[in-house]
């Protein structure tokens, strides 16, 4: 069918909050076909919750994969995407959560604009008001190579043409894909509603300690599987890119002092 969706999670020590991850897939007004979570060698309670979901939320397919090893994101979404037989593919992280129509909205887009690969603005504060309408910008390579509009847990894009995630990364493994895609010519749609209700900060959340220097190096090294050789246009995104992250790290050392 062309409107079947299949959602990935992959969770790891996620007992307090898959719950909610699951329960904001369950409210959505348009339903996925399945729901596969990919425990990614969890030492909590995270496989017992999900499992207690499965039995409460039986009219929900919700999949339960559990990983031999703690390989990170980017091997449990590959790995749960192998199982998956919707036409279309929507990350979820445990900790975060969707508005109710976020599918719904998200799918309507993909199909009136003959879009391949769609995402949406996030936010750190949930919200359940009906949206009626939402404007959708189309996002070519350049402005992806400015700025990533697309955090994970607000992306759908087609299974059949999804590149799968560089494994060998452990930062913006993400963006490294979306580039690539984008590079190939693959139609992207960004909705500036926020659809995406994220439960932490996007960077710096422990403060400079949280991985900064590793998400930058895994920035810069997405810039240069996109553009490959050494140019100057390389040595321009990767320069706007180095500005960025310190721009971050004044933001996150600001917030230490303030708090």
């Amino acid at each position: 069918m062309l409107d079947t969706i299949s959602v990935i999670i992959p969770c790891f020590n996620a007992e307090k909050f898959i719950g909610n991850a699951l329960l904001s897939i369950y409210e959505q007004t348009k339903r996925p076909l399945e729901v596969i979570c990919v425990d990614d060698k969890s030492t909590d309670l995270t496989i017992n919750v999900i499992a207690s979901f499965q039995e409460h939320l039986s009219d929900l397919e919700i999949i339960l994969i559990e990983s031999s090893v703690n390989a990170g994101p980017a091997v449990a979404r590959n790995y749960g995407r192998k199982f998956a037989k919707g036409k279309w593919i929507a990350f979820l992280d445990a900790d975060d959560t969707w508005h109710p129509q976020k599918l719904e909205l998200q799918l309507d887009a993909l199909i009136k604009h003959s879009l391949v690969f769609i995402g949406s603005a996030f936010s750190y504060t949930a919200t359940s008001n009906h949206i009626y309408s939402c404007d959708i910008k189309k996002i070519s390579v350049s402005n992806l190579l400015l700025k990533n509009y697309f955090p994970t847990p607000s992306v759908m894009a087609l299974n059949e043409v999804l590149i799968p995630f560089d494994e060998s990364m452990r930062y913006s493994e993400d963006y490294a894909c979306w580039l690539l895609m984008a590079k190939h010519g693959y139609e992207m749609g960004y909705i500036p509603t926020p659809l995406t209700f994220l439960g932490k900060p996007s960077y710096g959340h422990s403060g400079l300690s949280a991985n900064l220097v590793q998400m930058e190096y895994g920035e810069l090294r997405a810039i240069r599987k996109c553009l490959g050789q050494l140019n100057a246009k390389a040595i321009f995104f990767q320069a706007f890119s180095i500005l960025k992250f310190i721009k971050r790290i004044a933001v996150v050392t600001i917030r230490r002092l303030v708090n």
